[in-house]
């Protein structure tokens, strides 16, 4: 059986330009949530308490967050630019990454599981 990758191992093999961007990431987060753990969940990056918090991807041109049709709901108009399916949201490499809008996403989300 294959051995799991640690979110490293993820981070690792991807093009120099993402890696910045999850690591930026990644820490951003991690400064946010510092309860939370880290796991890879269905192949991704995924952020976790009890429940999962947010899970994140490197896609070929964009990064994937998913951050639960409810909170994408709950933000509307915040995240409307970057919308392109229910419960995942598309941040393109060539634009400018709103970290501290995905962190938001990601401490709402947090805040939900302790109701």
């Amino acid at each position: 059986m294959d051995q799991i990758p640690t979110i490293d191992d993820y981070i690792a093999d991807q093009a120099d330009d993402v890696q910045a961007i999850l690591r930026k990431l990644r820490h951003k987060l991690a400064s946010a949530l510092p309860v939370c753990q880290e796991k890879i969940s269905y192949g991704m990056p995924t952020l976790f308490d009890k429940k999962v918090v947010i899970y994140y991807a490197a896609n070929k041109r964009h990064l994937g967050i998913y951050p639960f049709p409810k909170t994408i709901d709950v933000f509307g108009d915040k995240i409307s630019d970057y919308r392109s399916a229910k419960g995942t949201l598309q941040f393109p490499y060539d634009s400018d990454i709103p970290y501290d809008l995905i962190v938001e996403l990601a401490v709402y989300n947090y805040q939900q599981q302790k109701y």
